[in-house]
């Protein structure tokens, strides 16, 4: 959909984001300090980065300058009924990109709001199943 070779659904606690579910990445978490998706999540809308090495914020990250070699993200809170933002989705490029538009993330949004839907279901049928 958005032809990027890695695409995350990240869950924040107090130290680490962990990956619910990826693609194109091998850790299963990555350390606060060097998440990107922590700014994400303190937004109301999309949070882009065209070109890591173009961002003080992020220039030096160990995931810009390492594996996986980030060059763009973008990612949306998934921010639950309650309004708790517990984590994102987003996609990422080893390449910058000046090309993520209204389009790109219209989907992305779409995709948030199914991923939180789901997330949701799960919970009342897990709550279920211990009852």
């Amino acid at each position: 959909m958005f032809s990027a070779p890695i695409a995350l659904i990240s869950i924040l606690d107090d130290r680490r984001q962990w990956f619910k579910a990826k693609v194109g990445l091998m850790p299963d978490e990555t350390p606060l300090a060097m998440s990107f998706c922590t700014h994400a999540v303190q937004r109301d809308g999309l949070f882009k980065v065209d070109d890591t090495h173009l961002d003080a914020r992020f220039v030096n990250n160990p995931l810009v300058t390492g594996q996986p070699g980030i060059r763009f993200y973008a990612g949306l809170p998934l921010r639950l009924p309650n309004g708790m933002r517990r984590g994102t989705l987003c996609v990422i490029d080893q390449k910058p990109r000046f090309d993520f538009g209204d389009n790109h993330s219209r989907q992305l949004s779409a995709l948030v709001d199914d991923t939180v839907r789901l997330m949701e279901q799960r919970k009342i049928e897990a709550q279920r199943l211990d009852r």
